[in-house]
């Protein structure tokens, strides 16, 4: 079964109805209060995004312009299994242009994307797959004025 992600910097403009999984800043200039993410989308599941590589609590690494940096990455993922040992494999958003970046980045640690971390592609161009989805949790596909949105694949992350 997939599900509907959203996503976007501020609250008010992702909509409530069709959203099955809200996608917010940790940390950031959008940094979302936990108190008005609860209080607008009730009890909708939510997956932190942390931009800067400074919240290994968060669900989800930004790596992009701007953000994170596929270098950060290996450390992260480290540090978000300790706190979270047995839990989801920590989740790592990245756009394709990017996605060489953190397979390099991984690659002398042994990561592997299903295992020791997922991946949230953003594609932004209505592509809802890619070709090899091993590993991947979600696939953000629309952009649009005020939201992105993200079809979710894999149930086992924040059901």
């Amino acid at each position: 079964m997939t599900r509907i992600g959203r996503d976007g910097i501020t609250l008010a403009a992702i909509p409530v109805g069709g959203t099955q999984l809200v996608m917010v800043y940790a940390n950031g200039t959008w940094q979302a209060r936990p108190a008005d993410v609860t209080a607008r989308f009730g009890t909708i599941p939510v997956a932190w995004i942390d931009v800067n590589g400074r919240c290994p609590w968060a669900d989800v690494l930004d790596v992009e312009q701007d953000n994170a940096v596929a270098a950060q990455v290996p450390g992260w993922i480290t540090d978000h299994r300790i706190l979270h040992p047995g839990g989801y494999p920590p989740v790592i958003y990245v756009n394709r242009s990017n996605i060489t970046g953190v397979f390099n980045a991984v690659a002398p640690y042994h990561f592997r994307p299903g295992h020791e971390f997922n991946l949230w592609i953003s594609t932004l161009d209505g592509t809802n797959h890619v070709a090899d989805m091993t590993g991947v949790a979600a696939v953000q596909y629309l952009e649009t004025a005020g939201y992105d949105e993200s079809v979710v694949y894999d149930d086992r992350w924040k059901p």
